[in-house]
Formats: structure tokens, sequence, C-alpha cells
């Protein structure tokens, strides 16, 4: 099996072993007895932390390697503590082993795609020819794990989940870590901080992502309150991923001609239209789920346009401190929504914080306006 193929695989069961853990950890801590304002915390908690040991994983992974044997240890320690928190309901034993597992999880993403990124780029292919392997297994892997849940509980579900980690652990050591691009050319967080078209563009992916995080997030247990088995979620996160597998099919094939940076007019539109119904008090469980069905097209150009465009106005030599800085600052901002998350919808229901949401995004799309338009003839010249 060539490198790239290897990598494909890796992605496809790393985000399986996600799809039947990360998506439930609310439906599982409410099933054990957690009210919302608690489970906000706890969630809360995990990008909070990876705001701390996020500039740790930029300053040890230097290298393309190391960062493969890294996520390797990371996903092994997954998988013990996904099995350890099903063995006591405390809320302080719980909550001590979700901030290890924020530890080791709260980086993945970052250090996963600036990997991806490199192999993409080194096989001349689009990252998301290789991601949507992810979403591929994500739809399968969430879609099965609500059946598991009802029909077999949590324990099961997430004895499953610690062997694909395991799993994930054994595919990274036999894959071969990229090759390092301009090795005597050392980049710094300085430089990418002085850049100030990616400063410019952080500060609209931040608010953009981060607010259709943090209402996915709570939106499991927003359709739980209106009386929607904990299965109807796996439906929900069955279409969107259809929806985002289909349209980055769509960009890897068409990847040359489309306007990348273009899109994010769409990915920003469909998010309000999105939250714009999630507002509204009196729709039903099956017209929430139905509107979710938007999360795919604003996550698919998202994952088409970040961090290509991010490897592109960087450079190798700093893509990598782009990506963790990126998620550094989205993990500030939707740690901080989350802690308060919970306890206003405790206070002003659910309506009304998907409203918040919206507003904040409304912002954001004028914001991005701006961006583009001042930015547009060297968006262009690199992109």
């Amino acid at each position: 099996m060539s490198n790239l193929n290897k990598f494909k695989f890796l992605t496809f069961i790393r985000y399986f072993a996600e799809s039947l853990f990360f998506p439930f950890i609310s439906l599982y801590l409410k099933s054990i007895g957690f009210s919302t304002g608690k489970i906000g915390i706890m969630i809360g908690l995990i990008p909070l932390i990876g705001l701390v040991v996020n500039p740790i994983y930029s300053h040890f992974c230097k290298s393309f390697k190391i960062t493969k044997n890294a996520l390797l240890v990371m996903s092994l320690i997954e998988a013990l503590i996904v099995v350890l928190l099903t063995l006591n309901h405390n809320f302080a034993y719980c909550l001590t082993f979700i901030i290890i597992l924020a530890i080791c999880s709260s980086s993945n993403f970052g250090l996963i795609d600036s990997l991806l990124t490199k192999v993409a780029v080194d096989n001349q292919k689009s990252f998301s020819s290789i991601r949507i392997f992810g979403s591929l297994s994500y739809m399968i892997g969430s879609f099965t794990a609500g059946y598991i849940a009802d029909f077999m509980g949590y324990n099961i579900l997430f004895y499953f989940a610690s062997g694909c980690f395991l799993a994930t652990s054994l595919v990274y050591f036999t894959c071969k870590a990229p090759e390092e691009g301009e090795k005597e050319v050392k980049g710094s967080f300085k430089e990418v901080i002085n850049n100030k078209l990616f400063m410019a563009y952080l500060v609209f992916y931040v608010l953009l992502i981060g607010s259709m995080q943090i209402g996915d997030d709570f939106f499991s247990l927003y359709i739980s309150s209106k009386g929607a088995p904990d299965y109807y979620y796996s439906y929900t996160m069955l279409g969107f991923i259809m929806v985002e597998i289909i349209l980055m099919a769509i960009f890897s094939h068409f990847a040359n001609k489309l306007p990348k940076m273009k899109l994010f007019f769409i990915a920003g539109a469909v998010l309000v239209i999105r939250l714009i119904l999630q507002a509204i008090p009196f729709m039903n469980v099956y017209s929430l789920i139905a509107s979710q069905l938007l999360r795919g097209v604003t996550w698919a150009i998202a994952l088409f346009v970040s961090t290509s465009f991010v490897l592109k106005i960087l450079g190798d030599k700093n893509a990598t401190r782009g990506i963790m800085l990126i998620m550094m600052i989205q993990q500030i901002y939707t740690s901080s929504f989350k802690f308060v998350g919970g306890y206003i919808i405790d206070r002003i229901g659910y309506s009304y914080f998907y409203m918040i949401l919206l507003i904040i995004v409304i912002i954001t799309y004028i914001y991005y306006f701006w961006f583009y338009f001042k930015n547009k003839l060297i968006i262009n010249q690199k992109f």
C-alpha cells in the first residue's frame, strides 16, 4: 500500500473512532444524570485545555515525523481514557478524565490537518481528496453509534471507540511521515503573527467556524429537549455528513476551477440561514434536523479552502504554526461560550441561545465582505 493510501486509511479509522465517542459525550453525560450547566463546563474544558497545550505541541512538533509519533501516543492514551470514563459516574471523576482526554485530543485536528495537507501537496492532490475519507467514516460511525448506544448502551459504544483509537495508533506506526521542506529555513510564531493577511483571515475563520461548533455541541441536547430519542442524532449526523461528502467530492474534482475564497460567502450565508431556523422557538424536531443538513455545506467549504489557503500564505515552514494558532484562538472563543452556554440555555432556552450565535455570525459575515474585497488582489495572486 502506498504512503498516500495509508494516510487515507488512517484518516478513515481515526475519524471512525471520533464518531463513536465525541459526538455522544453530551448525551452520555446527560444519561448519567448531569445537568446542562455541568455538561457545558465539561465540554467547555476541552477547547480551553487545548489553548494551554497547543503551544506545547507546536514547540515540540517541529517536524512531521515528531508530529506523527505524538499523534500515535495520543491515540493510545485516548483508547484508555474512553474506557475509564465508563467506570464511575462521579462528577469529579469524569471531570478528571475529560481533562486528560482534552490534553490528548484538543490539538489532534490541527496536527492531523498539517500532516494531511503536506501529504496532499507532495502527491499533487487536494486536501479534501484525503479528508473526504474522514467524512465518509464519520458518517458511517455516527449513524451506527446511535443504534449501539440506544440498544446496547453507551458503555459498549465507548468500548468500540476505544478499540478504534487503538487501531489508529497502529496505523500511525505503519505510515511514513512526509518529507520536510526547506529544512535550513526555520519559521516562527512572530512571522505568523506579523502576516496581516493571515491574521485578518484568522478572525473570520474563528468566529464563523467557532460559532458553528458551539451550536453543534449543544444541538443533540436541543433535539433531545423536544422529545427526540438519542438515535435521532445519528440521523442528523448522517444527513449533514452526506451533504459534506458530496460537496467535497465535487470540490476535489473541480479543485482548480473553483473560486475558493469566494465559496466562503456561501458558507457564511448558509450558516446564517441555519441559525435563523434553529432560533425559531416553535420549530419541531424534524424541522431542526433538516436545518442541520446545512452544516455539511459550511464545513465542506471550510475543509476545502482553509488549510490549503494557510499553506499558500504562510508556506511550509509556518503552515503548522498557523493552523495551530487558529485552533488556539478558536479554543478561547468556543471554550468561553461553552462554559456559559449550558447556563444560558438553562435560564433563557435554546432558541435565544441560537439567536445569540446568529447575531455573532451575521457580524462575522459582514466582516468577511470587508476582508475579501480589501485583500482581493493579494488573495487572487496567492490562491
